[in-house]
């Protein structure tokens, strides 16, 4: 095996270095792609891929018509215009909004042109971060191979003229949910900061993108009201709901991604079982060996380092920001990384991952209804705020804020969303099969 692997050679221009790891890459066809929408033909081919295989020669996101691109490729100005705002700039990427003009080939009048607008994000991977290398080729596999109408997807993977991976997506005018919530009106009754069913439906967009995200055995590990994008809707007077960010989703094992009955992706734009099978026979094994390439430099990162700070994440479980059990695990890394959820070297798997998810939509859904954050951080020991909630769960007449939210359906399903203990706390399936969510009308 050499060395190096090329990943996706043509778009995702980084290499990943492999020395005492050793993965096994699969051939992916991606054939089973046909069933999706017209524009993610961007990235994945419909023709005969059957002997695409993942080498130093061959790109494991072949475009359509992957021959004649190769022969007169496009560069990301020529494709997508110029850059017109930058969204963010950070160290190891950056988000920038890019404009194109083109005829309007929607109406005969010939000199009428028409402005498309994407996103494009640039991955900076240094050569001394192999981590965050890998981090952003999971990230560009998960967002370029998962579909779903609630996830934000990447429509194409594309080179810049300093040779960074840019994934383009599509543009969501509205912006981020937490632009979205200051600027909002509130309600009617002006006590909230937006209606409760607006606030139920753009609960129940999410809670749908992550419940396929659950199913698939991804785990977002970062949903907040800034990964949350919105654009208007055009089958209801509503806002349709993006989840996207995938820069610190982890892929579970495959034992752990089996007990759910991947209700989701059943019918509808997921494609059905058969679209399951394949993702997974096809993708899985990859992005999981990426997943657990960056947990193998995570243990490496925290020996040695458990007294580091802890950065404020009011979106954060309790689970997480716990102290180790000693009794769990016999280092500093091992306990820190089990209490994420993810397995260890040694096989061993701690609470499940996906609960993390779930603690962080309830509590978006009080930002919601709310406007504001209820604690800054959920440790006891830290946080007052968060203590007088756990207080509030074990009073007869619960906790003040969540019994003034409405009826019993929704405050159960919130308690239940928001449970400090990861084990007990409601699975995204079940909140998707509550009577709350069931009897919402998300199309009115």
């Amino acid at each position: 095996m050499p060395s190096t692997i090329a990943i996706a050679k043509n778009y995702l221009c980084f290499k990943l270095p492999f020395s005492e790891y050793s993965f096994s890459f699969p051939s992916v066809p991606f054939s089973w792609h046909t069933h999706t929408h017209t524009h993610s033909t961007a990235i994945l081919s419909e023709a005969n891929t059957d002997t695409t295989t993942i080498s130093e020669e061959s790109p494991l996101l072949p475009h359509h018509h992957h021959q004649q691109q190769q022969n007169n490729p496009q560069s990301l100005k020529e494709k997508y215009g110029t850059c017109t705002t930058i969204l963010h700039y950070g160290t190891s990427s950056s988000v920038r909004l890019y404009t194109i003009t083109s005829r309007d080939t929607t109406t005969t009048t010939t000199n009428k042109k028409q402005k498309k607008i994407h996103v494009i994000k640039t991955l900076r991977p240094t050569p001394s971060s192999t981590k965050q290398t890998l981090k952003s080729t999971l990230e560009s596999l998960l967002s370029s191979t998962l579909y779903h109408p609630h996830l934000l997807h990447t429509i194409d993977i594309i080179p810049n003229s300093r040779g960074e991976t840019c994934l383009v997506s599509e543009y969501c005018e509205l912006g981020d949910l937490g632009t979205y919530i200051s600027t909002s009106n509130g309600g009617s009754s002006g006590d909230s900061v937006m209606g409760v069913r607006e606030a139920d439906k753009i609960l129940y967009q999410i809670m749908s993108a992550v419940e396929f995200l659950h199913e698939m055995g991804v785990v977002h590990g970062c949903v907040c009201v800034e990964n949350i994008f919105l654009s208007h809707s055009y089958y209801s007077d509503g806002v349709c709901v993006k989840l996207g960010d995938l820069g610190d989703a982890r892929v579970l094992d495959s034992q752990l991604s089996h007990d759910h009955d991947h209700v989701g992706v059943k019918g509808g734009d997921g494609g059905g079982d058969g679209y399951y099978a394949a993702w997974k026979e096809d993708v899985y094994p990859l992005v999981r060996g990426v997943s657990m390439g960056i947990g193998k430099f995570e243990e490496l990162e925290l020996e040695g380092r458990c007294d580091r700070r802890k950065r404020v994440n009011p979106y954060a479980a309790p689970e997480v920001l716990s102290p180790p059990s000693p009794s769990s695990h016999s280092s500093a890394y091992s306990s820190a990384y089990r209490r994420r959820g993810y397995e260890t070297s040694s096989g061993i798997v701690g609470d499940d991952p996906r609960a993390v998810d779930i603690w962080a939509v309830g509590i978006i859904y009080l930002v919601l209804r709310l406007g504001r954050i209820l604690w800054r951080s959920a440790s006891e020991e830290e946080d007052g705020r968060y203590a007088e909630y756990l207080a509030g769960r074990k009073r007869r007449e619960g906790y003040g804020v969540i019994e003034g939210l409405g009826g019993a359906q929704c405050r159960n399903v919130v308690y239940a969303m928001l449970n400090p203990d990861a084990n007990r706390r409601i699975k995204a399936s079940e909140v998707m099969r509550s009577e709350w969510m069931y009897n919402l009308d998300v199309h009115q």
